[in-house]
């Protein structure tokens, strides 16, 4: 499905529910994967190639305010 972004005369081939208000996103360019940091506490990591989640970490007690990704993208 396509959706139409905000940026004019963009399009979205996919979208993910997260379920929570976003608190931070870091991309890693060389390895597709996109990290999300939410209010519920919850960092879901994205496969942008394969357009699924492929990890969830839970069990974070306080807001996440920072993410970064090591060179190997790990």
């Amino acid at each position: 499905m396509m959706y139409r972004s905000g940026f004019q005369g963009t399009w979205s081939a996919s979208r993910w529910e997260v379920g929570s208000s976003v608190v931070r996103i870091v991309f890693h360019r060389l390895n597709g994967l996109l990290a999300v940091a939410a209010d519920d506490l919850i960092i879901r990591l994205f496969d942008v190639v394969a357009s699924r989640m492929v990890s969830k970490f839970e069990g974070h007690t306080d807001r996440v305010t920072d993410m970064c990704f090591s060179e190997d993208g790990k």
